[in-house]
């Protein structure tokens, strides 16, 4: 009989397992920014131990470039994961102080056009009359939201007295209603839940004359 024993026993397929299993769970880390971590924490962990054995038993497990593969791809989900975690509520709140600059600059720009109007007319002017005399855009007018933020002029508008209300149109806008009155003054109100502030109350802004 030609051939020995060793020639014709079975060939014994390397285990893969650990490091498919690595490999997937990090390609689906990738989209899913780490699926919140644990997805690509749980590829690392799975990558490293396939490498430790097939380092100390390469005759039965395989893999190696599916495991590295695996801990690379949920490294970098990871990373970026973390760095979303870090920089998403930094832009959020970016984005919210830009809303409230724009409504304070809004109001600086009504109050300007309530002094032009009464220069003119004597007496300070609803948000209608400052739009029909060409004092004031239309984009300001009654209910209509300006950067997220919609104006409303107070219904006692006298000779000597004004106020406009910036208000919030939903809470995730920013954090403060204001209002301005004929005293150039902008006040504030914090509040998780928009409502329109009450003239004269809330804390005056420091140098929104």
């Amino acid at each position: 009989m030609s051939g020995s024993y060793s020639d014709i026993q079975p060939q014994l397929r390397p285990r893969k397992g650990l490091a498919i299993a690595s490999l997937l769970l990090g390609l689906i880390s990738i989209p899913t920014l780490g699926l919140l971590g644990v997805g690509a924490i749980t590829a690392i962990v799975l990558g490293v131990v396939a490498i430790s054995r097939i380092k100390k038993e390469p005759a039965i497990y395989g893999g190696k470039g599916m495991a590295v593969a695996g801990i690379i791809t949920s490294a970098v989900s990871l990373f970026f994961g973390i760095m979303a975690a870090v920089i998403m509520p930094l832009l959020l709140q970016g984005l919210q102080t830009g809303r409230e600059s724009a409504a304070i600059q809004s109001l600086r720009i009504i109050h300007n056009s309530q002094a032009l109007y009464k220069a003119k007319k004597g007496r300070f002017g609803t948000h209608k009359d400052l739009i029909e005399e060409g004092f004031l855009d239309p984009s300001y007018a009654e209910g209509i939201p300006t950067s997220n933020y919609i104006y409303t002029s107070a219904p006692e508008v006298t000779q000597d007295k004004y106020c406009v209300q910036a208000t919030r149109r939903k809470p995730s806008v920013a954090s403060r209603d204001f209002n301005v009155t004929e005293d150039g003054i902008i006040r504030f109100v914090e509040s998780k839940t928009p409502r329109p502030v009450a003239c004269g109350e809330g804390v005056p802004l420091a140098g929104a004359r």
